[in-house]
């Protein structure tokens, strides 16, 4: 790659090729400006680990989801920068940064979104109502605990359950 791909007037020169009026920059086509050297930044409190996260999940995405990479590269930057600043990624903050650039609607955004927590790609964390690149593994752990909940509760078998959640190996008391 030369130095024309990764430049910034560049960028405002395919923007204005490809509309009529003042082009829109948006987090999200920032982000190949930043891709590189997120890859590159491995050292304590790099942004590699999230690079990946990011890679891994446009990857999975498929290619003419325009919405859901843009909604993915946009929250992946945002939570490179929250770590310096008080913005999260929360639904109106995603719907400012798209809807005006887009010429999207603020509901296809929001189903978007819910599509891409639906398939594992987001995760909503309701107490701070943000989204994040989900990381990690595909379980779920609130409904395996609601599941034993329910079966414990349809059972009766209290005593069985403490039975089998004891130490396995016993105390000197």
């Amino acid at each position: 790659r030369g130095q024309d791909d990764t430049c910034f007037f560049s960028l405002l020169e395919k923007k204005a090729v490809t509309t009529s009026k003042m082009p829109l920059i948006t987090i999200a086509d920032l982000y190949p400006y930043f891709a590189a050297l997120m890859s590159t930044d491995t050292g304590i409190g790099g942004t590699y680990k999230r690079y990946l996260a990011i890679k891994a999940a446009l990857d999975r995405l498929k290619p003419d989801d325009e919405m859901g990479q843009n909604l993915i590269k946009t929250i992946g930057l945002i939570s490179i920068l929250e770590q310096k600043s008080e913005a999260a990624a929360t639904a109106e903050l995603l719907i400012f940064a798209l809807e005006g650039a887009l010429q999207r609607t603020q509901t296809t955004v929001g189903a978007t979104l819910k599509a891409l927590v639906a398939k594992k790609m987001l995760l909503y964390r309701k107490h701070s109502k943000e989204y994040r690149i989900w990381e990690g593994s595909d379980v779920d752990f609130v409904s395996m605990i609601r599941s034993e909940a329910a079966e414990i509760e349809a059972t009766g078998q209290y005593l069985a359950v403490i039975k089998k959640m004891r130490a396995p190996y016993g105390f000197p008391y």
